[in-house]
């Protein structure tokens, strides 16, 4: 995968998830996988393993995705948190209650 290459050159490290969000001062990965199969393509790496374990472990959350369904439902889990857990300072500010 050439993305994967180029990020390696940059000092990526193995097993980082593909996509971070950083929402409401928490750190969220998406590991975004083929759809579930039996091949090791739509598997975690030792690697991948690895590094969310040591995210969860310091407080972050990783989730493994295999659809924009599943981003989605993942997006709509965190507004509902937002909303329950934080105010509206004004448009684009909140602080937690």
């Amino acid at each position: 995968m050439v993305t994967a290459k180029k990020l390696k050159a940059e000092g990526t490290k193995a097993g980082v998830p593909d996509l971070t969000v950083i929402h409401a001062g928490r750190y969220i990965g998406l590991e975004v996988k083929k759809p579930k199969t039996t091949t090791a393509k739509g598997r975690l790496s030792p690697a991948q393993k690895k590094m969310i374990e040591r995210i969860e472990t310091a407080g972050g959350h990783v989730e493994v995705v295999y659809s924009l369904e599943d981003v989605i439902k993942i997006i709509d889990k965190l507004m509902i948190s937002v909303d329950r857990d934080y105010k509206y300072i004004d448009d684009r500010w909140y602080a937690a209650v």
